[in-house]
């Protein structure tokens, strides 16, 4: 009831600033009480939070604010951290071109102009072109739900981590989604419809394999301990290509041996199929839960371990040594992996492109030829 004339009164909900809310949902996110905003204990045993990611406007509004409220209940014993973030990683932002046309002063899109050098605005006006940032305030928005649309969510997850490092400034290109779709389509191709030759027990077939088995197997471990690393780097927009290069050696391998694989073929399959699945979910989860649908497992892939690269499987029995003379590439030789310094010196001075002659001039000099 209104104090002053007694009439039907309503409350006014919208008192604080939206900082206040976000300035401690990650206490409520890690304790949710049904009698209390959070619980100490609770909150002793998930904070602090092990790694914050945000744009440079968190990094300056909301990380101080956050900061400021934890700081104030731990000084008032609620919570047991001082700090709520233990690490801080700033991400760079995506920009688009847009083009201005100061004859109107005013900002289009490259669809609403016509082709001319330079295009032109409808009013036959000149326009520049301008990378600028992402903004609501300006056309250089892209509208996630025509790309999911048109290629899938898994797409759209890939491109926008594939586009360049997490950590630097990035330009949207969108011919750029269509070359990562294609990526997806082939790992679908690798692995669904083929999904009939998984079995179960492959570890136990691992046992006496071709060259091409091994091939296939040392890629995979490869590929399992780089997306390991990269992702504990941050280096997502680096994961991508190698999950690419993976799917570039185990499709001809299937395709080559999809009308009678043998036991072995189907050994190397289900276990590229498996850990593949488990390595890709991070960046395209849909495709990664259907291949492990396809392939007999049950649940999804966030429900299972992250994969161990096998060093066994990495081994090369040869590597590439390079030989340089004075600084430059001269020959690279392919030698045993366990080979000795001194079997490879002696490897690289019998090659033909390093071989050394002696002219000796008397009385004036020593002239050494590579």
């Amino acid at each position: 009831v209104c104090p002053r004339c007694g009439g039907p009164a309503r409350r006014e909900t919208d008192t604080m600033d939206t900082f206040v809310d976000s300035s401690w949902y990650y206490l409520r996110y890690a304790s949710q009480p049904a009698d209390a905003a959070f619980r100490r204990d609770e909150l002793d045993r998930w904070m602090p939070v092990t790694q914050y990611v945000g744009g440079i406007e968190h990094a300056t509004m909301h990380l101080i604010y956050a900061r400021f409220f934890t700081k104030v209940l731990y000084d008032l014993g609620l919570v047991g951290c001082e700090e709520p973030f233990e690490r801080l990683f700033t991400q760079g932002m995506v920009t688009r071109e847009v083009w201005w046309c100061p004859a109107e002063m005013r900002w289009y899109r490259r669809t609403e102009l016509t082709d001319g050098d330079p295009p032109v605005s409808p009013q036959g006006n000149p326009c520049e072109r301008i990378v600028k940032k992402m903004s609501k305030s300006l056309p250089n928005t892209v509208a996630p739900e025509g790309i999911c649309e048109e290629y899938g969510a898994d797409t759209l997850r890939c491109y926008i981590l594939f586009v360049g490092p997490p950590e630097a400034e990035a330009e949207w290109q969108d011919d750029g989604v269509s070359g990562v779709h294609r990526f997806v389509t082939r790992a679908w191709r690798c692995f669904v419809p083929h999904a009939e030759s998984w079995r179960a027990d492959w570890r136990a077939g691992l046992g006496e394999l071709d060259d091409a088995q091994r091939a296939v197997r040392r890629k995979l471990h490869e590929t399992v301990a780089k997306v390991g690393g990269d992702l504990e780097r941050f280096s997502l927009n680096t994961a991508i290509p190698a999950l690419m290069e993976l799917v570039n050696v185990v499709l001809p391998f299937v395709e080559a041996r999809s009308s009678g694989p043998s036991a072995a073929d189907r050994a190397v399959y289900s276990e590229a199929a498996e850990l593949f699945a488990l390595i890709l979910a991070p960046f395209a989860p849909h495709l990664a839960d259907e291949i492990w649908s396809a392939t007999g497992h049950a649940g999804s892939t966030f429900e299972a371990a992250w994969p161990e690269a096998d060093a066994a499987a990495m081994r090369r029995e040869q590597i590439t040594v390079v030989v340089q003379v004075n600084g430059k590439v001269r020959d690279r030789i392919e030698v045993d992996a366990d080979a000795d310094q001194a079997a490879i010196e002696a490897l690289v001075m019998g090659s033909e492109k390093v071989q050394r002659r002696v002219i000796y001039v008397p009385g004036r000099l020593v002239n050494i030829v590579v």
